[in-house]
């Protein structure tokens, strides 16, 4: 388990191995232990990093990234990202927020890397923002909640996309998430595109991961807001997927069991792990203990079993 003494650890990505050798570089938001209540970490998040041989024994390196200078698009806080490797190059990407919009809005950067322990950011930022006609927009005056936050990438296509956690434009808080999209031809310059899931189920679809599956795609998500269907209210908290026949979507909920998920969120944001030399795994945000105590740590990995025939993702032993 990844559990530091000082931090809070939370939402993570990993960055992927390009050979048995390398390390698993695993990159997360952090916040002070010594906050009052673990609910503040939000506006003090910062991105940390440690890297493992297993999975389970970690080295803490410190914080990847400076915050931005004052009035800049990122000087409040860091949020979740992903990282992204090609050609012998990585690209992080992460979210950021400013004070001059008193965190309303979210939008994503780019940080390239001295080598993978030291990052600079890249000078074209911020690269995605939600837009009209399909997402939730800033405010000139930042007076309104913009959500774009929590990037993924793939390639497909001959081009690569990203997808992130969005909001759809004139739809009711409770049930407008959605996941929105951007495309680009080469890591660096992004355009906006249309979201791959519909909004009327949840309030926030978060922390997408995107990965093909047999002859599929997959995306897992998490979320603890459920909209009110039919006069009911979902009450299941953490991690399930989406499948669907195209990268581009729709994206429709997979049936049967939920993938890691109870009432409480005892564990959210989880992430799978596809490695080719120790296998597939699951880790996830461990956030209570199970006397429903505050942990704030990553679990260790879980085996994952998948069968793209069913259709079916699940840990295995459950």
């Amino acid at each position: 388990m990844l559990y530091l003494d000082n931090w809070i650890v939370w939402d993570f990505w990993l960055a992927p191995r390009l050979s048995a050798d390398e390390p698993f570089h695993c990159y997360f938001l952090q916040a002070p232990r010594s906050i009052p209540d673990p609910e503040l970490r939000h506006d003090l998040a910062r991105i940390g990093h440690g890297t493992s041989r297993d999975l389970i024994d970690w080295e803490y390196h410190g914080e990847i990234l400076p915050l931005g200078e004052p009035g800049d698009w990122d000087d409040m806080t860091q949020w979740t990202g992903s990282v992204v490797r090609d050609s012998g190059l990585a690209y992080l990407y992460y979210t950021g927020r400013s004070h001059a919009e008193s965190g309303n809005v979210q939008r994503v950067g780019l940080a390239l890397p001295e080598d993978l322990f030291t990052w600079r950011k890249a000078a074209i930022n911020p690269i995605v923002e939600a837009v009209a006609p399909w997402y939730t927009a800033p405010a000139g005056d930042g007076s309104v909640r913009s959500d774009c936050r929590d990037p993924w990438i793939v390639q497909c296509d001959g081009q690569w996309l990203m997808y992130y956690t969005a909001s759809a434009v004139g739809e009711p808080w409770g049930s407008r998430g959605v996941v929105g999209t951007a495309s680009s031809p080469d890591l660096m310059t992004w355009t906006p595109g249309p979201p791959v899931t519909a909004p009327g189920r949840f309030a926030e679809v978060e922390v997408p991961q995107v990965f093909p599956f047999g002859n599929r795609w997959a995306m897992l998500y998490c979320t603890g807001k459920h909209a009110v269907i039919d006069g009911h209210q979902a009450t299941w908290n953490g991690t399930h997927y989406f499948l669907s026949d195209s990268p581009f979507g729709p994206f429709e909920l997979a049936p049967g069991p939920l993938l890691q998920a109870d009432t409480r969120g005892t564990d959210y944001a989880a992430r799978a792990v596809f490695d080719p030399w120790l296998g597939n795994f699951l880790l996830a945000w461990r956030r209570f203990d199970d006397d429903g105590n505050f942990v704030g740590a990553l679990s260790d990995p879980i085996p994952l079993a998948l069968d793209p025939d069913s259709g079916r993702i699940w840990l295995s032993g459950s």
